[in-house]
Order: structure tokens, then C-alpha cells, then sequence
């Protein structure tokens, strides 16, 4: 089991304030099942489909007659046009079940790979660190090391539906960014050949009014 290292006593404080909290969590849960604590940085702001920074929705409310938007705290929504989630028409998710399932896919490329996702660090990813931890997730290395892919995800109790589950929508993810990239690209062409068809049509006016 993951779970957050919020209200553990972990990390730095908050502008200075005292650490509250305890390590009750980890003992009442150890008692059924291993646990392992994880960094919960950006895990609720965070998509885990095309991981693109989530927005709180807004809802129009009317007071004394006034009328104004507010932000809806207990959920996000996900922004990304192409993205997996607003394509499947699900972009929107309660704030808690998407951290929990955040702190899981975490806490698991922590332990499988020993290193968290890049979108969920602290700090800007360079393109060094990324081409690094796609060199840590590739198949290939495992199956040197033990011989198939399955076996790690088998050693550390999780089912291979996770792993798969999580390499499709990185692949859909993938695909949609690519799809992205040439629609912008004809959209691109497009404008040029726009702005040769209208000089041209100008070059074609001087000269008749010549």
C-alpha cells in the first residue's frame, strides 16, 4: 500500500509552522499489508492520462442578487483538448480518488524504477532527466535483468494490468501529442499557402490597376 507523506511529519514545514500530524496511518495499515510512504508532490494537480496541470472547475453562484463564479475545490478537470480523458468525455475527477490513484502510480515507479514520474517532481524537468527515466522504464533492460517484464511488476505483488494499463494510456497519450503536432503542422501550411493565395491576388491587382 502507498500513501501520501502529508500529515506524516515529512518534508519541510509549512512557513514555519510546526509538523502536526503522526505516523498512525503507516502502523494501522502495516498491520494488514506492507506500506510504503511517497512523496505526494502535485498528485491532485496532475493528470495521470497526458500529465497536464488540472484546473478547478467553476460554477456560477447568485448572491444577493449578484452573480459570480466560484471555484468547485473538491474536484478537478482536465484541460487538455487531446488529452485521454476529455476525449472519453471523463475529464472531470474527485479530488481525493485522484490523488489516491496519483500516490499509487508514484509509489510504484518509485519502487519499479526507482525514481518517481517526472511530472510529478518539484522541480522543471529537463529533456536529460526525461530521456534518463525513459532508459530506466524500458523493457529491454528488464528482460536482461530478469528475464521478462512481467516478472517485476509479479515480485512486488501488483498485476500486470497495472503496468499494461499504464503503458496504453501513455501510448494513447503519445499518440494524441503526435496528432497534435501534425494538425498544428497543416494548420501551419495551411496559413502560408493563405498568405501566398493573398499576395499573389495583390500582385495580380497592381498590375491590372497598371
Amino acid at each position: 500500500m502507498f500513501i501520501g507523506d502529508r500529515g506524516t511529519r515529512v518534508g519541510s514545514r509549512i512557513k514555519g509552522f510546526k509538523k502536526y500530524g503522526g505516523r498512525w496511518k503507516e502502523v494501522i495499515h502495516s498491520e494488514a499489508t506492507n506500506v510504503c510512504v511517497t512523496n505526494e508532490n502535485l498528485t491532485s494537480k496532475t493528470c495521470i492520462f497526458c500529465f497536464r496541470r488540472l484546473t478547478h472547475p467553476r460554477i456560477s453562484v447568485t448572491k444577493n442578487g449578484e452573480v459570480f463564479s466560484r471555484k468547485v475545490k473538491g474536484s478537478f478537470y482536465c484541460t487538455n483538448p487531446l488529452g485521454v480523458s476529455v476525449l472519453s468525455k471523463c475529464a472531470a475527477k474527485s479530488r481525493d480518488s485522484l490523488s489516491a490513484l496519483a500516490i499509487g502510480i508514484v509509489g510504484l515507479s518509485t519502487i519499479l524504477f526507482g525514481a518517481p514520474l517526472p511530472a510529478f517532481k518539484s522541480h522543471k524537468i529537463s529533456k536529460i532527466e526525461a530521456e534518463e527515466y525513459i532508459i530506466l522504464t524500458s523493457p529491454s533492460r528488464f528482460e536482461e535483468e530478469t528475464g521478462s517484464y512481467a516478472v517485476v511488476l509479479e515480485i512486488f505483488g501488483v498485476g500486470f494490468a497495472i503496468g499494461a494499463s499504464m503503458e496504453v494510456f501513455l501510448i494513447k497519450s503519445n499518440y494524441y501529442q503526435m496528432l497534435a503536432a501534425s494538425e498544428a503542422k497543416q494548420k501551419l501550411k495551411q496559413l502560408e499557402q493563405e498568405q501566398e493565395d493573398n499576395e499573389r491576388l495583390e500582385r495580380l491587382k497592381t498590375q491590372s490597376a497598371q
